[in-house]
């Protein structure tokens, strides 16, 4: 399908259109378009994230406003204010961890509350990329291979930038 063999790299433009085509998704506007999923491919399973990455996410979380409100997890070793994968089960977190590893917890409930304008704050954001990869898994000419689908839906994988003044962290023990 998708191949990453060089470092994902996309012009402002091509970027800029990403970041909409993934919120118009997201809101029922638009189809998921071909870059967009490579994009959300090369996310999941390209290994080694670029500034091109990290533009795409910062563009989408200073957009999206997110409808649900869930508690999000994310285990790591370095506390890096990036757009990061977080999940929504502590137990995926747990499996992603190592003792002395952190552990980050955002109540986006109060974390957004926190925010003057919901959606226009990429710190207090999220999107849900496991309900961007079920919806596009729907849709008659999906873009995904099962394998993402699968992978994405059992991680209940969602972007979020690390903010630890809207976030608790604690450390991992055996």
């Amino acid at each position: 399908m998708f191949n990453h063999e060089k470092p994902y790299r996309r012009g402002a433009k091509r970027k800029e259109a990403i970041a909409k085509n993934l919120i118009d998704f997201m809101e029922s506007k638009a189809a998921l378009s071909e870059d967009s999923a490579e994009f959300i491919y090369s996310w999941v399973r390209g290994g080694r994230r670029n500034k091109t990455h990290y533009d795409i996410w910062e563009m989408v979380l200073n957009e999206y406003n997110p409808v649900s409100r869930p508690t999000l997890y994310r285990s790591c070793k370095k506390i890096k204010n990036k757009p990061s994968s977080f999940t929504g089960s502590i137990y995926c977190a747990k499996k992603f961890s190592d003792p002395g590893d952190f552990l980050i917890i955002c109540d986006t409930e109060r974390a957004i509350l926190k925010c003057s304008h919901p959606g226009k704050n990429f710190h207090n954001a999220f999107f849900p990329l496991a309900e961007l990869v079920k919806k596009e898994a729907e849709s008659p000419n999906c873009k995904f291979e099962e394998g993402i689908i699968k992978q994405v839906k059992e991680e209940d994988e969602y972007i979020m930038m690390v903010d630890l003044g809207a976030m608790y962290s604690c450390r991992w023990t055996k």
